[in-house]
């Protein structure tokens, strides 16, 4: 006897979770993805979605062992029109990344037009930040300038990846959302932009050969980031593909590459000026 298909998402959900749960590789995860999947399937926005395209979703969070948890900040499913997109966060991104090369150590921020810095490129390139727009007074950070993010790795030097203004600008004017109210660009820039200067980094990260199946795993994120949606894997049950959000990768290498002096970490620390991640 067939099973009726459940139309809505939450009652899809429950219908398929048992396939879904069994691609978490331990079972004392079950209850905390099975929690954080119904309350996104609940949730304002997405209990509007077409079902399928919720489940889809979900189940590529659960492949992907990451929570679609807003507060930890790992993966987000976001409505567009009437399907459920996956989004993963810069947590997640790193989450995957640690997984597959233990001893990487990773630092993000953003530079805004009143902040004093000072970027030197070169055989020696040199990064360093002075003073901070609320420590010149300033009442307004201005726009940003640019998103950066340090890395390094357990044998090599820290690196810097630098991505400026005009092409996080062009990236916002690309995505699928555009950059108009109540869409990630718009309403949590420079988090995007410290999100693109990560996976621009990650394009350089060597990963541990013996360590193949985590690899694999940070590979396969870092594509469905940037899928278009017929690329999404369908959930278990032949559901029909769901789109995976455009964020957010350009055509072309942007900022530079090269041994930097890191910034001093700021003594005042202030939400989305820097994240030690």
């Amino acid at each position: 006897m067939t099973t009726a298909l459940a139309t809505t998402p939450k009652a899809l959900i429950e219908q398929r979770m048992p396939k879904m749960l069994a691609a978490l590789p331990s079972q004392r995860d079950h209850e905390r993805f099975r929690q954080a999947a119904i309350a996104v399937a609940m949730s304002p926005g997405i209990a509007a979605c077409d079902a399928p395209s919720v489940c889809s979703a979900v189940y590529a969070c659960f492949r992907l062992n990451l929570v679609p948890d807003p507060v930890l900040k790992e993966a987000f499913i976001i409505p567009f029109g009437k399907k459920a997109t996956l989004v993963l966060g810069y947590q997640g991104i790193l989450k995957l990344a640690r997984n597959a090369e233990p001893g990487l150590s990773v630092r993000t921020g953003t530079v805004y037009q009143n902040d004093d810095y000072e970027l030197v490129e070169g055989l020696e390139q040199k990064f360093s930040i002075s003073r901070r727009w609320w420590q010149k007074d300033n009442t307004e950070p201005g726009r940003v300038a640019f998103c950066y993010c340090i890395y390094k790795t357990p044998a090599g030097e820290p690196q810097l990846v630098v991505v400026p203004y005009p092409d996080l600008d062009a990236l916002a004017s690309k995505s699928r959302a555009g950059n108009r109210p109540g869409t990630p660009w718009h309403d949590h820039f420079a988090a995007m932009g410290e999100k693109t200067a990560i996976k621009r980094a990650a394009k350089l990260w060597t990963m541990q050969s013996e360590r193949r199946e985590e690899a694999a795993a940070f590979n396969e994120a870092m594509r469905l980031d940037d899928a278009d949606p017929a690329d999404m894997p369908a959930a278990p049950g032949g559901d029909e593909f769901a789109g995976f959000g455009d964020l957010p990768e350009g055509e072309r290498s942007i900022g530079t590459v090269a041994p930097v002096n890191a910034p001093p970490m700021d003594s005042e620390r202030k939400p989305v000026q820097s994240r030690l991640i």
